[in-house]
């Protein structure tokens, strides 16, 4: 076990033991993917056993855009829902954060490898795995977090400080609740744009498309600093929490991470 895995497992623990005095609050769980397969990856399981949606947030599917895992792992230690299930990657393709690159030398690119057809290569079937925990867990929501060269609002080629939604129905409608949530603690340029949809044979298209679910990628920008930008993943997550109603008396106003510099 490598020492920051075994860090994530002690502070869930410690944040588990302290989040209730009831002895039968929900805890952090564990699972692992890929073992033995060469992309062998953590999976963080919070499961109230309260009715309440089910979510997947998922980080460092392009391993040269880290934001969304670092911003994710940081969450975790002290993060807790109130209904619902919460199912956390936040290292999709740990290889590729491991050496910084968008994938592997020899690897394709994991969010275009979500196809409906039985896995080839090892991304496929990585992402077969990662899409398998969707059925796995009843999931009703997916956010998937990414960065972008650039920002849209000035190089349209780029999408950069956007939120990307598939469908037509409440998608555009929570999507512009989160901005709305989140735009007006931000500097004009850093504010989220609503675009649709996200990117064919990804993780999100494919959930929404195949089996119908609320799926979002989240995308930030290169263009900032490193912890800004885990400051926004971390805005965004947490707005999205609030509004489904997993963290019930969260006061987004009341946190210092919505300072954005």
């Amino acid at each position: 076990m490598n020492k920051t895995r075994m860090t994530i497992l002690v502070l869930l623990l410690f944040g588990a033991f302290f989040s209730s005095n009831s002895t039968t609050a929900a805890v952090w769980e564990e699972d692992i993917i890929g073992i033995g397969k060469g992309w062998e990856t953590e999976v963080y399981i919070y499961d109230t056993k309260k009715e309440g949606p089910s979510v997947l947030l998922v980080g460092g599917v392009h391993g040269d855009e880290p934001a969304g895992a670092l911003a994710i792992k940081e969450l975790l230690p002290e993060l807790t829902i109130d209904i619902g299930k919460l199912v956390v990657v936040p290292e999709a393709n740990k290889q590729a954060l491991e050496l910084d690159l968008r994938y592997p030398p020899g690897a394709e690119d994991l969010n275009r490898a979500f196809v409906d057809k039985e896995p080839e290569s090892w991304t496929e079937k990585l992402a077969k795995e990662i899409y398998q925990l969707i059925e796995k867990h009843n999931i009703d929501f997916v956010f998937d977090l990414h960065e972008a060269r650039d920002y849209y609002r000035i190089n349209p080629d780029s999408v950069g400080q956007t939120i990307i939604f598939n469908g037509q129905g409440e998608e555009i409608f929570l999507a512009w609740d989160i901005a709305d949530k989140i735009n007006p603690l931000l500097f004009p340029i850093e504010r989220f744009i609503i675009l649709s949809p996200t990117a064919r044979d990804s993780l999100t298209r494919r959930a929404h498309e195949e089996l119908g679910l609320t799926t979002f990628i989240i995308e930030t920008t290169r263009k900032q600093d490193l912890d800004v930008r885990i400051k926004q993943q971390k805005m965004v997550v947490l707005s999205a929490l609030k509004l489904l109603g997993l963290k019930e008396d969260l006061k987004l106003e009341d946190l210092d991470l919505f300072r954005s510099h």
